[in-house]
């Protein structure tokens, strides 16, 4: 009969039997003088990383049984967390060994952040000074932020970050980055980080994933898989910014550029219309100059046809009785009256052919 599902801690004692897929240990809590067996699957044990050995402190994470045939009360181990700062990283080098030796550290497999980011999930525990963090310092594009609530600390947490990748990859695939953050602490604290799930639920991840665990020195085994590290949040939010900024400055130097550009043209527009006005000028003066003396030619020319010139150098002009101008002696008779005009003067004469 399986009970709900709870965390233990103690210490491990006396032998650790592996019989076939399982592996049996017992924890022992000397605050309470007490001790229960406890068995997991065999591929559970390999996640930690190194072997269980008897004084290591553990947090087993699972579901106590009561065999009902023998009535033998046991835990049932899901997960089991390591305490203590030596055996952390014993643990810690050991799954990074591993780990690096199947590749799941080499760039070939890192993806590269798209540019001008627009949606990120984030997955952290709500209300945390490493939301707020992140929140505070991302561009001001108006980004789309789905956040996935998880614990950050624990057995749980290596569950609700792999659960929240997963959820990510299968029901919101358009998402652009994942962004997997908390505060700093101590190597125990960031544990979770270096479990063997979480580091093949980023390396599985299709959406790219950024990792901003901890403060600048914390290193974690998640941030080896990661496509980036963060070294805090609001760095994480930094490097989201980066494209934006970068837009953001081109656009700056693009207008500065097209507005010194544009004075450049109308100041080069104006020149040329300067130097088309005077040439302008200088052709209408031409053209005046020209129609003036074209003006003082016609009017000499026609001073030289005016008539009373011709009157005054000693000619005259004849007309018979009708005004009209006479031209040869053959258009009047014998007797006709005739008019002449001089320069000062006419007169009425009567014609004769003989002298």
């Amino acid at each position: 009969m399986r009970g709900f599902k709870t965390t233990i801690i103690g210490e491990i004692t006396g032998r650790i039997n592996r019989r076939g897929g399982v592996t049996y240990f017992t924890i022992h809590d000397q605050g309470e003088d007490a001790a229960m067996t406890c068995m997991g699957f065999n591929s559970i044990m390999d996640k930690v990383g190194i072997e269980l050995e008897e004084g290591m402190s553990v947090k087993v994470s699972g579901y106590p049984e009561i065999w009902k045939r023998t009535g033998i009360f046991s835990f049932k181990a899901f997960t089991i967390m390591l305490s203590g700062e030596g055996t952390l990283k014993r643990q810690f080098e050991a799954l990074k060994k591993k780990l690096e030796d199947e590749g799941l550290f080499s760039p070939q497999y890192k993806t590269r952040l798209p540019s001008f980011i627009k949606s990120v999930g984030l997955i952290t525990a709500s209300d945390r000074e490493a939301q707020n963090d992140f929140l505070k310092h991302l561009p001001k594009q108006g980004l789309d932020i789905s956040l996935y609530d998880v614990r950050v600390e624990g057995a749980s947490a290596i569950e609700q970050v792999c659960e929240a990748i997963k959820w990510f990859n299968e029901h919101k695939p358009e998402t652009e980055v994942l962004v997997i953050t908390r505060g700093g602490g101590s190597l125990e604290s960031l544990q979770a980080f270096n479990s063997e799930d979480i580091a093949r639920a980023i390396f599985a991840s299709r959406i790219p994933v950024i990792t901003a665990i901890g403060h600048e020195r914390d290193v974690t085994i998640a941030d080896f898989v990661a496509d980036v590290r963060a070294s805090t949040p609001t760095d994480a939010a930094k490097i989201l910014s980066e494209s934006w900024d970068e837009a953001q400055y081109i656009l700056d130097q693009l207008a500065q550029s097209m507005q010194s550009g544009i004075s450049q043209s109308l100041q080069n527009y104006r020149n040329i219309m300067d130097r088309y006005a005077d040439s302008w000028r200088q052709s209408m003066r031409n053209k005046f100059q020209m129609i003036s003396e074209n003006l003082k030619r016609f009017e000499h020319s026609f001073s030289l046809a005016d008539p009373t010139l011709r009157l005054k150098q000693g000619y005259s002009i004849v007309r018979d009785a009708d005004d009209k101008v006479i031209k040869t002696v053959e258009d009047i008779k014998e007797d006709d009256i005739v008019k002449v005009q001089f320069y000062h003067g006419k007169g009425k004469f009567r014609f004769s052919k003989s002298f």
